[in-house]
């Protein structure tokens, strides 16, 4: 296969690790999978691309959730790297995951839109919680206050 075809090939899964930016309009009428999952950095062009690939009815893990596992191994090192803990707190990538398409479904949003909203009730009770002193407000990781 040469390169210019990958993204036009039939799969199970497409999983974009490198190059960001590489879902446009055009991209998306050519798809022939019905999952991209991988962990390229800002792989939609813009926003709106979410949403012609849930027109399609493509499943689309954002890469800021689906790529998280980095962050929260750094997360983790504040207080001394612990794997079985960062493989813990990593656990919940997929629960996140799940909690995204179930919004998704439901509201008829595309899967960005649905991670977006879960951020920002996250942000801000995570937000509250700190204000308030909370120990809601731990990273998960260590009981230790962000």
């Amino acid at each position: 296969m040469v390169p210019s075809e990958a993204l036009t090939v039939p799969a199970d899964v497409l999983a974009p690790c490198a190059l960001g930016g590489i879902f446009d309009a055009d991209t998306v009428a050519s798809l022939q999978v019905p999952v991209i999952a991988g962990a390229a950095n800002a792989q939609l062009k813009e926003d709106c691309v979410a949403d012609a690939l849930a027109a399609r009815g493509i499943v689309w893990a954002p890469d800021f959730i689906i790529n998280a596992g980095g962050l929260i191994a750094v997360a983790c090192e504040l207080d001394g790297f612990e794997r079985e803990r960062a493989l813990r707190a990593a656990d919940g990538i997929a629960d996140t995951l799940m909690e995204v398409y179930a919004h998704a479904r439901r509201d008829g949003v595309s899967t960005l839109a649905a991670a977006k909203a879960l951020a920002g009730e996250r942000l801000s009770s995570s937000a509250l919680a700190a204000w308030a002193g909370s120990p809601e407000s731990s990273s998960g990781c260590s009981g230790r206050r962000c």
